[in-house]
């Protein structure tokens, strides 16, 4: 068995333990995502928000961006009448078979709680 086949079987052995520091939520359809892809002639595209803690987000775009990459994102909820700037490194992208992309990212600043309660 190769070092990369062992350290995987013993992995999968242990328990898993939840890591994140965020409560993640799912978001209403109210709350809208725009970001602003740095791709030359890609530009502003919507964005679906899957969900968002006050240190993170992940969104489904149609459009590959690369791990690592700053995205300028606009959230809004106008139940709340509240829309708010961030930016966000992403940390995560996989593709779907059909064409869209689910991709997590770490937002520049934590968000307050009374931040995240307007968008939700």
């Amino acid at each position: 068995m190769s070092e990369v086949q062992t350290s995987l079987a013993e992995a999968t052995k242990r328990p898993w333990v939840e890591q994140r520091k965020w409560v993640r939520h799912l978001c209403p359809p109210e709350t809208r995502c725009l970001v602003t892809v740095p791709t030359p002639g890609v530009g502003l595209l919507p964005a679906v928000v899957r969900n968002i803690s006050a240190g993170g987000i992940s969104l489904a775009l149609r459009h590959p961006v690369a791990v690592g990459t700053v995205l300028d994102i606009h959230l809004s909820n106008a139940t709340h009448d509240y829309c708010c700037d961030l930016e966000v490194r992403v940390v995560f992208v996989i593709g779907s078979r059909e064409g869209d992309f689910a991709l997590g990212g770490s937002f520049n600043r934590v968000l307050s709680d009374e931040e995240l309660q307007k968008l939700l």
